[in-house]
């Protein structure tokens, strides 16, 4: 009889450790491409989701976005319904990957086949969500659409539901408004909440099940050189991606209100907590990836919001901008072509305007931002095109990207 010793076994399992391991790099490199996780890089603690943005036009939806991420991915102006696709936005740490997907504003009833596929994009958002963010605002706005709200409210069953209370800074605005009518009626149900607390009450009430009720101030108008985020911003990402600063995160948003959280003996929540959001799993997308989208669409979207900015009336929802060339010189310049459509010839010339001067202050804001952006000098070239009636046409939205 030939016993093995335990030298033996141990040299046979190295060795067979040794083939598994030539046998893994030999199909990794052989199924290698472009923006592929190396699966090498496993964290079994590491978790990965995504989190959909979800709540009525201009509640700030876009610019929470990228105060989470920290960078301008969304454009966001003051005008409702800027955002019109999902876009998506990656912030990856060393314990989970966040997919943050910002969505259009949602509406009532679509007026047209655009707003169709914008909220087919809401839709969509909301059945691949892992967690789901309500973006609200001090007046306690909900969502307009009902069948959407209360799929949102059984969701909150077995998903994890957010609601952020954003624009918190207005709470001053409307008390020096209030002190000078002192006719207000008094607040109940059906009328507006005036007070953080009064909207943290009322959603509490909307969505029992929701594990927080953050209120935030996503935006700032401070112009100085040194701006301090806010603490409900801070608070958020912090519940998202969890770590053992959380409840100080929680702490520095003040005096606790009553029903941000689900308990009534609860004032914060635990790494534990948070870390239960996300599924476990590997990063979804390269720990360098930003977005899924290209730097012709981030680039199309930022002309469009110098549109909105120029233009104060409907006009901006009537133009679509497609981006026609994009080339990057070796001079470390961006030559960027693209044309602006819009519905009508009226349209044109009012985009247009005397003798250029409206089209040439659209390509120097957009130019401004672009260039902030790419961190390099931008050269645009702007053209206006009439495409009747785009927003009602099929073919038309599936090549703006609208529609499948």
């Amino acid at each position: 009889m030939v016993t093995s010793t335990s030298s033996d076994s141990e040299d046979t399992s190295s060795s067979n450790d040794g083939s598994q391991r030539e046998l893994l790099e030999t199909l990794d490199s052989a199924f290698d491409y472009e923006g592929r996780v190396d699966p090498r890089l496993t964290n079994h603690d590491f978790r990965s989701g995504y989190v959909s943005v979800i709540g009525a036009p201009n509640m700030g939806k876009s610019t929470l976005v990228n105060a989470l991420l920290e960078e301008p991915l969304c454009i966001a102006t003051r005008r409702p319904q800027t955002t019109r696709h999902a876009i998506l936005g990656i912030l990856t740490t060393t314990n989970c990957q966040l997919c943050l997907l910002d969505t259009p504003g949602v509406i009532g009833e679509p007026a047209y086949k655009l707003q169709e596929g914008m909220m087919e994009a809401v839709q969509g958002a909301l059945q691949s969500a892992d967690v789901l963010l309500v973006v609200t605002d001090l007046f306690s706005t909900p969502i307009p659409n009902d069948d959407l709200f209360q799929k949102i409210q059984t969701q909150a069953n077995f998903r994890p539901v957010i609601v952020v209370i954003n624009k918190i800074d207005l709470i001053h605005k409307i008390s020096s408004s209030t002190t000078k009518n002192t006719d207000q009626p008094k607040d109940d149900e059906t009328t507006k909440t005036v007070t953080v607390e009064q909207a943290v009450a009322r959603w509490r009430q909307m969505i029992p099940q929701a594990i927080a009720i953050i209120p935030t101030c996503a935006s700032s108008d401070d112009n100085s050189n040194q701006k301090k985020e806010d603490p409900g911003v801070t608070a958020l990402r912090k519940i998202l991606v969890g770590g053992p600063d959380l409840p100080a995160a929680i702490r520095n948003l003040g005096r606790p209100i009553p029903g941000m959280f689900p308990a009534d003996d609860t004032v914060t929540m635990s790494d534990e907590q948070a870390q239960q959001l996300l599924p476990l799993g590997p990063p979804l997308y390269d720990k360098d990836m930003y977005t899924d989208r290209t730097e012709r669409f981030l680039a199309s979207e930022m002309i469009r919001a110098a549109l909105l900015e120029t233009f104060q009336k409907e006009l901006p929802y009537c133009c679509e901008v497609q981006v026609t060339a994009f080339k990057e010189q070796q001079t470390k310049l961006i030559k960027i072509d693209a044309n602006i459509f819009v519905e009508r010839d009226s349209q044109k010339r009012i985009v247009i305007g005397t003798q250029g001067a409206k089209i040439k202050q659209v390509g120097m804001l957009a130019r401004e931002t672009l260039q902030d952006f790419f961190q390099t000098k931008i050269y645009l070239q702007l053209q206006v095109k009439v495409d009747k009636d785009w927003r009602k046409q099929d073919d038309k939205l599936k090549r703006f990207g609208y529609i499948q």
